[in-house]
């Protein structure tokens, strides 16, 4: 099997064409040298994996990396066991990202189109870790998940990767009737505030004076930092309190501009 890493042999061998658990075969299972460093395949059992999981972020990277192909293996049977606890689940899939990188895709995709929470949640993270382009896509289709908790995660890759294309469809999903209940802003709109003030680009002031405007104090702060960067103006008291400094730019707006 040239050119291709055991990742990917696993991936073969876990999911197959159809995406069930297979027969490895000796050819699949074959570990490059280089890549890992003349480690001989070894089975690896179960609860070597799952203990591995259990330890902080950059151990467990490394104790899993350290498992090989087999340890892989496992980790990608735990991702998709519905006995398996939600938190070792969610662990296995962005432990997967980050091992496999590129190469995990099949399995990072999979998890991306569960009907599971948790494990879109988790596939969006790992994605981050694999492909910038893939992730950010991603996130443009999952911000309008019916979890709030994915919305949220589009939100934050959308912002952490810098993707200015996607403001539009940030605007549209704060004024969403799925981002309030009651009334009321559900916590993933301040988010997607936070993330229009730091990619929004000059030309969209009137944007942030309308959050400015709402009642809900939230809205405010990241308004206010959008209008300072893209203005490079400071209206009212710089160490003023967030309410002064809105009442400054309001009043200011709306003899200047309004």
């Amino acid at each position: 099997m040239r050119n291709k890493s055991w990742i990917a042999a696993v991936c073969v061998a876990v999911c197959g064409s159809a995406g069930v658990l297979g027969v490895m075969t000796p050819a699949e299972a074959a570990v490059s040298k280089k890549d890992v460093l003349a480690q001989k395949v070894e089975r690896v059992s179960m609860r070597k994996t799952q203990e591995a999981l259990n330890l902080p972020m950059v151990e467990r990277i490394s104790r899993l990396r350290s498992q090989g192909p087999a340890g892989y293996r496992n980790l990608v049977e735990i991702m998709f066991d519905e006995q398996a606890k939600m938190d070792e689940r969610w662990k296995a899939v962005t432990a997967a990202g980050r091992i496999g990188g590129k190469d995990a895709r099949p399995e990072i995709d999979r998890a991306l189109k569960h009907e599971v929470w948790f494990m879109r949640n988790a596939g969006l993270i790992a994605a981050r870790a694999i492909d910038r382009e893939a992730a950010l896509k991603a996130a443009r289709q999952l911000i309008t998940d019916k979890a709030l908790v994915v919305r949220a995660s589009a939100v934050d890759t959308i912002s952490e990767l810098s993707d200015p294309s996607a403001t539009d469809l940030l605007w549209k999903q704060l004024h969403s009737s799925q981002n309030f209940k009651g009334g009321q802003s559900l916590y993933v709109r301040i988010k997607i505030a936070e993330a229009l003030a730091r990619l929004e680009k000059p030309g969209r002031e009137d944007k942030f004076i309308a959050l400015l405007a709402e009642k809900e104090t939230e809205m405010h702060a990241p308004a206010l930092f959008a209008l300072e960067r893209l203005t490079r103006k400071t209206i009212g008291p710089a160490d003023g309190s967030v309410g002064e400094r809105r009442a400054a730019w309001l009043k200011w707006w709306k003899a200047n501009k309004g």
